[in-house]
């Protein structure tokens, strides 16, 4: 595409004139001819290359340029150029007619950010120009020469004009004589013609490179939404900083793409300008209540029709329940809830999180693992600073909520394995107390943990998202029934009345039908199933984590058990994820198998010989202990004792080895 505008430009001046000195240099990452030089123009030196106006261009770093060869009197060169170095003779061309000591040169300047140039015999005579500031930005700059009648071109418009001396010299890119005076950016599209362009030649070739194929680009672009809650990426239209925007209600909506939210739904027209040609986009930038629900930032229930109001297409945006305001655009299609995995994500308003120490996060979800890194949600500013959910990866992965300011080789984790299986509906609670974070699977504690940054840490996050990654990671695919974010961070009790899922109760021995433990632990299963195994030292700190798949060919499976003293095996429906069997081993020989039925706890001797296990109940009503209880049970060798445990209504119930003193299992009545 770059090739066939430029030929286009070509064909049109060619009309005109058809001299041509120097084949276009579109800089792709090499060079045609050109030969570099230092910037006080010295021989040696090797190009770098960078983006380019479009396509590759030269990367200009003050120390080389270009030495473009002899020009006589009359002749024209064009570029497209981004001046990044501000000063009052960054020096862009250099015609060159003489030696440092005996000065007789033309410099096409960016003076303080201005297009303009420069000549001089000994006597310095700076030319007016009427260019706007130019630094950072792509302009297309056209300087011609007809026997000392010299013109300098921005876009297309002359801006200033002058007499020069009329000799032949020497062209040079980006240096003189002085270090200094060497600029900073890019150079793309670069030509010369021993020609001078006339005035309505130069509007074509500048018409060449901001109105070729604008029509198409513009014709086939279109915003994802038409809904705003966040501001806008203006710099992904095609053209990119080319792209002159303007805005009919600026205070809602400015030129640069950022969205203030009103009092009520407010229409607005952004129009980008491409060249000559023009383009609107209506957008309606959604209401921000002045009265806000203080401890509900935003609520997101799916209905699986729509998940939307009556009035509004599924195709828009999911409403906000709690009554702020913050909806959720949706990409790619979604409804109900319901993500294909390829291209539906919900953006979320930008700085959702902001200021906001402590929060809970809840999703009610049914996940389709098909491919890692599916991020559930995700509060970032890009791919150094974020905080993201992953539900699980393919296989028996795990539940990983992590946080970060230095990209993902310094992601700070919070960690439960093993993690939701495809297709199993689960509830996951995630809270924020400052740094500290907890998280909940289906109403139940399963980690917690320091990670040393608050979100609030991370600003105003303008990439927040459901589904999506700030990286090109694949999408979340599955269903999400909800996504409710609090303003506080609730409690173990409270995340556990609300969110608590009730799976069928495990039987001693239905699952996991032998454990021995030495230097290596050994499993045995009676079906088909996943496992999860946790290793303590004798301090009850945890030392290690494995998780096994164990297939219907081989129901047996051992594990590195060097440095444990006890260790903590979960058996899981392979179907459901829920969990079937729990199971408690020390390395004494000793062993512990609970499962909660109703009221009750159910003690299993797996081994092959008589055996007692001590166990210690303590039921607390929030942080106070009511009662305490310490109990030996003895087991008959491959038998199980259901032990009855009347625990108040409200309270929760803690069960302890004695061995190491670790929690081994919470529940709540």
């Amino acid at each position: 595409m770059k090739k066939l505008l430029f030929v286009l430009a070509a064909l049109t001046l060619f009309i005109g004139s058809t001299a041509f000195a120097m084949d276009i240099q579109h800089f792709e990452d090499r060079l045609n001819g050109p030969a570099v030089v230092s910037n006080a123009l010295d021989s040696g030196g090797s190009a770098d290359y960078t983006e380019g106006y479009r396509g590759r261009g030269l990367a200009l770093d003050g120390k080389y340029g270009l030495d473009l060869g002899n020009v006589g009197g009359t002749f024209s060169v064009s570029a497209m150029v981004n001046v990044t170095s501000n000063g009052e003779t960054k020096t862009v061309f250099f015609k060159n007619m003489g030696t440092k000591d005996n000065q007789n040169w033309t410099g096409v300047l960016c003076a303080n950010g201005k297009p303009t140039f420069w000549a001089t015999s000994l006597n310095w005579q700076a030319r007016p120009t009427t260019a706007e500031n130019s630094l950072n930005k792509w302009i297309h700059l056209v300087y011609t020469e007809n026997n000392g009648a010299a013109a300098l071109y921005v876009n297309g418009e002359q801006v200033s004009s002058g007499t020069v001396n009329a000799a032949a010299g020497r062209l040079y890119l980006g240096a003189t004589y002085w270090e200094a005076d060497a600029i900073t950016g890019a150079v793309d599209e670069l030509q010369i013609f021993d020609t001078c362009l006339s005035a309505a030649e130069v509007r074509a070739l500048a018409d060449g490179f901001f109105n070729a194929g604008s029509e198409t680009l513009f014709a086939s672009y279109e915003f994802p939404s038409d809904k705003l809650v966040s501001d806008l990426d203006l710099s992904a239209v095609p053209g990119g900083k080319d792209v002159v925007w303007t805005s009919n209600n600026p205070a809602v909506l400015s030129p640069d793409g950022v969205v203030t939210r009103p009092v009520q739904n407010t229409p607005v027209t952004l129009t980008g300008t491409l060249g000559s040609v023009t383009r609107e986009f209506r957008f309606t930038v959604l209401a921000k209540p002045d009265q806000v629900n203080d401890r509900v930032i935003l609520s997101y229930i799916f209905s699986g029709d729509g998940a939307v109001t009556q009035d509004v297409r599924p195709s828009d945006y999911v409403v906000d329940e709690s009554g702020n305001g913050n909806h959720g655009i949706v990409y790619g299609g979604m409804e109900g809830g319901v993500f294909d995995g390829v291209d539906d994500y919900i953006q979320l308003p930008k700085g959702i999180l902001s200021g906001h120490d402590e929060f809970t996060i809840v999703l009610r979800l049914t996940p389709q693992i098909t491919k890692t890194h599916q991020f559930t949600f995700c509060f970032g500013n890009g791919t150094n600073e974020y905080f993201f959910l992953n539900t699980s990866r393919p296989g028996l992965g795990n539940l990983r909520a992590a946080i970060t300011t230095g990209g993902s080789g310094a992601e700070k984790d919070l960690v439960h394995t093993p993690g939701i299986h495809s297709g199993e509906q689960a509830d996951i609670v995630i809270t924020a107390t400052g740094s500290f974070y907890k998280m909940y699977l289906n109403g139940e504690l399963v980690s917690a943990a320091d990670l040393g940054t608050a979100v609030s840490d991370l600003g105003e996050t303008a990439m927040n998202y459901l589904a999506k990654s700030p990286y090109p990671d694949p999408m979340f695919k599955g269903e999400l029934q909800e996504f409710t974010i609090y303003s506080y961070a609730m409690d173990d009790d409270e995340v556990y009345a609300a969110y608590h899922r009730e799976g069928p109760t495990p039987s001693g021995g239905e699952y996991i039908t032998g454990v021995t433990m030495d230097e290596v632990i050994r499993l045995d299963f009676s079906r088909f199933c996943m496992a999860a195994v946790s290793l303590y030292d004798e301090n009850g700190s945890l030392i290690r984590a494995a998780a096994v798949k164990v297939s219907d060919d081989s129901l047996r499976t051992e594990l590195n058990a060097e440095g444990a003293a006890c260790a903590e095996i979960a058996a899981f429906d392979a179907a459901t994820g829920i969990v079937k069997d729990r199971v408690t081993v020390s390395r004494g020989g000793g062993i512990l198998a609970y499962a909660h039925n109703g009221g009750s706890l159910t003690v299993v001797n797996f081994t092959d010989e008589n055996a007692s296990a001590a166990v210690l109940f303590a039921a607390y009503d929030g942080d106070k202990l009511k009662s305490a209880n310490i109990t030996t049970v003895p087991v008959d060798a491959g038998g199980f004792v259901a032990l009855p445990v009347n625990v108040p209504e409200g309270s929760r119930l803690m069960v302890w080895r004695l061995a190491s003193l670790a929690p081994v299992k919470e529940r709540r009545q």
